[in-house]
């Protein structure tokens, strides 16, 4: 996914041609080496729609076993709702569900490297302490999403792909030209 962002501001909004469901999203986490010649990552952020609430589930899959990732559901306001860092007994990849109090709207979908922390403008972390296997939940005290915390030195981790594999969702809206054609029939019906 070139160009997604890595705030609610510059998320990149999923679209087709219809609003089917959303099987899949693939991208790129890429990493850039700072000052002290460490690496340094950027989060990937989307929006989606989940349509099904009792299904709803993301998760991130890989052929390589090094692909450590985290994956937070923010709501509309960008305020946090879940996370997790690594699927209990799977390993470095993550999950999200079987998630309570959601409910059939827009919502997005970040991606980042093992060990980030969404925080907000205080900054301070938005989801709830916990250990990396547990889905965290967002903490009502925090704000909405403004940066990212990476705590862990990193050694030899690299540029790697991705892919969140989903049920229960689909795109946030139709590409434009589709768009146009159904507001040109709407009107006609009129």
């Amino acid at each position: 996914a070139p160009g997604a962002g890595d705030t609610i501001a510059t998320a990149q909004v999923t679209s087709d041609s219809s609003l089917r469901a959303l099987d899949a999203i693939t991208g790129t986490l890429n990493a850039v080496v700072d000052q002290s010649n460490t690496p340094a990552y950027f989060a990937d952020i989307f929006k989606i729609y989940i349509s099904d609430t009792s299904t709803f589930s993301a998760r991130t899959v890989s052929n390589n076993p090094q692909d450590d990732t985290s994956l937070f559901l923010f709501n509309s306001g960008g305020l946090g709702v879940a996370m997790n860092d690594d699927e209990l007994n799977v390993g470095v990849l993550s999950v999200l569900s079987a998630l309570n109090g959601l409910i059939n709207d827009y919502y997005y979908i970040a991606i980042g490297l093992g060990g980030f922390e969404a925080q907000d403008g205080s900054p301070q972390n938005i989801f709830s302490l916990g250990g990396y296997t547990d889905v965290r939940a967002g903490d009502p005290n925090a704000g909405a999403l403004v940066s990212w915390a990476d705590p862990f030195a990193r050694q030899a981790e690299t540029t790697f792909d991705y892919r969140i594999e989903f049920t229960g969702a689909r795109v946030a809206v139709p590409e434009p030209g589709t768009l146009a054609l159904v507001l040109l029939a709407a009107a006609g019906v009129v």
